[in-house]
């Protein structure tokens, strides 16, 4: 794993994480989170739940031909106690974005996310809030390959963002 952590002058710090480990056979994991430690809320929230999910609603599985068509993702934001526990911030997230590409080509497409829910009473960390999004058909991409890029966003400016390149391996294009 390379980790990569940048100052600045300002206290905004990057954290980068890459990790093949951590991916489709090939491929690789990256995290970047963005924090600042002026505002009172200096941690980024975090990605709880990444599904691929079939038509029927149960986890797509490419190895038996099945296309994941809906992408459900979830995130969360919490702070620290004095003793080390975390508490959920119910109201702290402000943005999520979900994007998909073929494998490391051409750019970046932004899939439409819809709230589902959000849960604030899982034990021991709730998942927080839970989106989805349909897939679109993907019948003419030249790879079956695809790449994955999630942004979440506090309302202190903090920032996740995770890119599995691939995602995930649908169907023979």
């Amino acid at each position: 794993m390379r980790v990569i952590v940048e100052l600045r002058e300002t206290p905004l710090f990057v954290q980068r994480f890459e990790d093949a480990r951590h991916a489709q056979p090939g491929g690789t994991a990256k995290v970047v989170i963005k924090f600042d430690l002026r505002k009172r809320d200096a941690d980024a929230p975090v990605l709880t739940s990444l599904k691929l999910l079939s038509s029927s609603g149960l986890p797509a599985d490419a190895r038996r031909g099945e296309k994941p068509e809906l992408v459900r993702i979830s995130a969360a934001d919490y702070t620290p106690t004095e003793l080390g526990y975390l508490i959920y911030q119910s109201d702290w997230l402000d943005a999520a974005h979900l994007y998909y590409r073929e494998c490391r080509t051409g750019n970046w497409t932004e899939l439409p996310l819809r709230l589902v829910t959000q849960d604030a009473t899982t034990a021991p960390l709730p998942f927080g809030y839970i989106w989805e999004s349909g897939l679109p058909s993907l019948t003419g991409c030249s790879s079956n390959r695809i790449d994955i890029k999630i942004k979440v966003r506090d309302k202190s400016g903090n920032s996740t963002e995770w890119i599995m390149e691939p995602g995930f391996v649908s169907a023979a294009p």
